[in-house]
């Protein structure tokens, strides 16, 4: 983080975030300021970087951003949209054949995605369980609990910009592929006394959290 308390830096296993905002503004300030999040390997150079150069709303989240590279002439685009709580109801991304992300809410948490592309289409709904958990460390891991795929910009949701966390932790995720059978996936987490999540097992996998 900076001195304003935006952050400047994520680190991902061998990946690195980093992130450029104007001078003396803050992501709360006057809409259309555009933030740099630069993604890339550093034992990888030859790979080079990619850059997201991300305009903000007026509500202060990412409404659209162009994708671009240092290596390669290549151009990728993505819109985003926020229901009036905050939360990333939409999303398009030129870069998989124009696939566009719908996502519902119900008592501030999502219930269904539908996603539609040039060349398919796919859904999936969202379970909170009897005793719904609450996100109160606003977990949101967009595409393993949700089926929402957006790479590197899920980056951008842990620095803030991509809207509000749902109410709940998720535990069941139900996906309707295009040959019309249901898959489903169960997450199971753990509490700590003040009751923030320090270890999920998400379909199958363990992730462990630590809160300061």
């Amino acid at each position: 983080y900076n001195s304003d308390g935006l952050v400047t830096e994520i680190k991902s296993g061998d990946l690195i975030a980093t992130f450029t905002y104007p001078p003396a503004k803050t992501k709360s300030a006057a809409s259309k300021q555009v933030i740099r999040m630069t993604v890339y390997f550093p034992q990888y150079p030859d790979e080079g970087k990619m850059y997201l150069d991300m305009t903000l709303g007026d509500n202060g989240y990412v409404q659209s951003c162009k994708e671009s590279y240092d290596m390669g002439s290549d151009i990728d685009t993505w819109e985003f949209g926020y229901n009036s709580d905050g939360q990333l109801n939409y999303m398009m991304r030129s870069e998989n054949d124009n696939r566009k992300t719908i996502i519902t809410y119900v008592n501030g948490d999502i219930s269904k995605i539908e996603e539609t592309s040039d060349i398919d289409s796919y859904s999936g709904t969202v379970g909170y369980g009897l005793n719904p958990i609450e996100n109160k460390g606003c977990i949101m891991m967009f595409d393993i609990t949700f089926g929402i795929d957006m790479d590197e910009m899920q980056f951008a949701y842990l620095a803030g910009l991509l809207g509000k966390a749902t109410k709940h932790l998720p535990v069941l995720y139900t996906d309707t592929s295009n040959d019309g059978y249901d898959n489903q996936y169960s997450f199971n987490w753990t509490l700590d006394s003040n009751s923030y999540p320090v270890t999920a097992i998400l379909d199958g996998n363990e992730y462990k959290f630590i809160w300061q």
